[in-house]
């Protein structure tokens, strides 16, 4: 899951390479090149606050926006760029923290059927989400997403 605002687009997620950590994505989509996007990773723990991260949040969807004006002629605007990527960081947020409410509930369900429906992969990272959940760390919006998909799965299954 992700928030677009106006072309620019923010979506939290984990890091690929450790997944106890967060990354920020930002990204500009071309406006002259339909498909085409210029994205920028922001590693939250690098930040120096509230504050500092919003500038870093700000700077990329500016840099995003700068990068795809010299490289295909887009015209957005690097100021509005700016602003729009942190409008909807926040907008991100707040949809995590609406969602993580529900998640250790769900995650706890999920443990309960994982053996008759998941995979071993898919298992694999239902440990690491309880694990998460476990050590006090929010889930985020895709992760939600996707312990919800399993349990569509497990309700489906009893419906037969």
């Amino acid at each position: 899951m992700s928030t677009t605002i106006d072309g620019i687009t923010v979506r939290l997620g984990r890091d690929p390479e450790d997944f106890r950590r967060f990354m920020i994505t930002v990204q500009a989509y071309s406006r002259v090149k339909p498909g085409l996007k210029s994205s920028n990773d922001i590693d939250p723990g690098k930040s120096n606050g509230q504050q500092h991260l919003l500038q870093l949040i700000g700077a990329a969807g500016a840099a995003c926006a700068e990068y795809l004006d010299e490289k295909y002629g887009d015209n957005i605007d690097p100021v509005t760029a700016s602003q729009n990527a942190i409008r909807a960081f926040g907008e991100e947020c707040h949809l995590q923290i609406a969602l993580a409410k529900d998640a250790p509930a769900k995650v706890k369900r999920l443990e309960q059927h994982a053996a008759a429906v998941l995979k071993d992969h898919e298992r694999e990272l239902l440990h690491k989400l309880s694990w998460s959940l476990k050590h006090g760390e929010k889930l985020t919006p895709v992760e939600v997403q996707w312990v919800d998909q399993c349990l569509a799965r497990v309700h489906g299954n009893q419906l037969h």
